[in-house]
């Protein structure tokens, strides 16, 4: 009788594992892609010096401005970090008031005659299902699109990542820590061709 169970059962256990290994595929490839975007472009070693000056300077002057900021790739690329709460409403997907302003500084980089690219990522906690937290990422990358080209004018496409719950900052195990998992991460790279 228990082997019959387990025969009835197995089809069940796979169909659920075959879910849950398709989710995790599409949030690794979202990874992989993610780092492959923000891996290019490779900097010439003549352009270096003058690369590394100019994405420092823009990093202090974001950090003056209030933002969060790292910088990575031997300081060619900049992370700047911005909770969701300061951009969009508790599951929501249309943008909060003074959201424009908060992103305004970020489209300069994509104005005429500037160096510089944009890289979104929208990271979400662990509340939900794999679906939900990609679908509200998505949106919600979707909403900044439309803002940059819309209202900025940014005709550049931008790649967008979202990334769901893949890369925590922090446990899931308060209100605090999922509130950090939940931020948008704008990545500025140079634009080589223009230095």
């Amino acid at each position: 009788m228990k082997h019959r169970l387990r025969i009835k059962l197995l089809p069940f256990l796979l169909f659920a594992s075959t879910l849950t290994v398709q989710a995790d595929d599409t949030a690794h490839s979202y990874v992989n892609e993610l780092e492959a975007e923000i891996e290019q472009p490779v900097v010439p070693r003549k352009s270096t010096k003058t690369v590394r000056q100019a994405m420092v300077q823009q990093a202090r002057a974001l950090m003056d401005e209030g933002h969060a900021v790292e910088l990575m790739r031997d300081d060619e690329v900049i992370v700047v970090t911005i909770a969701c709460s300061r951009l969009f409403g508790p599951n929501a997907t249309t943008l909060l008031p003074g959201s424009e302003k908060i992103l305004e500084r970020f489209a300069q980089f994509m104005s005429e005659g500037r160096r510089y690219r944009l890289v979104m990522a929208m990271h979400s906690d662990d509340t939900g299902s794999p679906a939900y937290r990609e679908s509200l990422c998505r949106s919600r990358l979707d909403a900044l699109g439309a803002l940059m080209t819309n209202r900025f004018n940014i005709s550049t496409p931008i790649p967008t990542f979202a990334m769901g719950c893949t890369q925590p900052v922090a446990d899931n195990d308060s209100r605090e820590s999922r509130a950090a998992n939940r931020r948008l991460e704008i990545y500025i790279l140079p634009d080589i061709a223009s230095f």
